[in-house]
C-alpha cells in the first residue's frame, strides 16, 4: 500500500526542475464473480494503483504515466516527461506563406 505522505514529499523533490508539475493519482478497486459449471466460484478482488504527470518546461507540455509509486518510479517517470518537454521547447514551426518568420512553440 503507498504512503500518500512519502509519496507527496517525493514528487514535491522531484518536480523542482520543472516550470510546472502536477500528479493525478487514480486508484481502481474491483470484485470479478464467476460461475463454472452452475458453480459459483470464490470472489476475485483486485485493484491498481497508477498515476499521470503532466511536466510543462520551456513553454512544452508532457506527459508520463505509471504505476510504480516508489521515489525511483516516480523519478524515473518525472525524467522521461521532463526530456520529452525540453525537447519540445526546442521545435519552432514557421509559416512559410509569411513575408517575415513567426515561430510558435509546440505543446503537445
Amino acid at each position: 500500500m503507498m504512503e500518500i505522505d512519502k509519496f507527496i514529499a517525493d514528487f514535491q523533490r522531484c518536480s523542482q526542475a520543472a516550470d510546472f508539475c502536477s500528479v493525478r493519482l487514480h486508484r481502481e478497486q474491483g470484485q470479478n464473480l464467476s460461475m463454472r459449471k452452475g458453480v459459483l466460484q470464490p470472489s476475485r478482488i483486485n485493484s491498481n494503483l497508477g498515476y499521470m504527470l503532466t511536466v510543462y518546461k520551456g513553454g512544452a507540455a508532457a506527459y508520463a504515466a505509471s504505476s510504480d509509486t516508489s521515489a525511483a518510479g516516480l523519478d524515473r517517470a518525472f525524467r522521461l516527461a521532463l526530456s520529452y518537454a525540453e525537447m519540445l521547447s526546442l521545435i519552432h514551426i514557421s509559416e512559410p506563406t509569411r513575408r517575415t518568420p513567426i515561430s510558435y512553440a509546440v505543446f503537445c
